[in-house]
């Protein structure tokens, strides 16, 4: 009736600058986050934070890409990416790991290979 397209491909989600979630939150779809996340967060998807985006504590993810600020442990079944002026202090695990000159890593990363990305997925089902 209103034209809104219903196909999982187009779910979209944005945590608005200024916003402020606790707590554990679950995405679908692209995921954009300009707020602060403090908490567990799973998304099914491509999580963004943007530059003025924040998350502190653990992340699961299909695909992450950083142009904001992360503290704590992330497994990204894909692939992660950190931006340059982008910040990151924690663990990482994830098959493929980029970080542009300028962004700001600080902390572990397990770059896994396939069958070793089989085995954490079945450990994490």
């Amino acid at each position: 009736m209103f034209g809104f397209n219903k196909k999982k491909d187009s779910d979209f989600c944005i945590v608005s600058s200024g916003s402020k979630l606790i707590g554990q939150a679950f995405f679908e779809g692209v995921t954009r986050v300009a707020g602060t996340l403090e908490g567990n967060i799973i998304a099914e998807g491509l999580l963004l934070i943007e530059e003025t985006g924040s998350v502190k504590g653990e992340i699961i993810t299909e695909e992450l890409i950083c142009c904001g600020k992360i503290e704590g442990k992330i497994h990204a079944k894909k692939k992660a990416e950190f931006e340059n002026n982008s910040y990151f202090t924690g663990d990482i695990s994830c098959p493929t790991l980029i970080i542009q000159e300028g962004a700001s890593f600080n902390g572990n990363s397990l770059v896994v290979d396939r069958e070793e990305k089989k085995i954490l997925e079945q450990v994490n089902s």
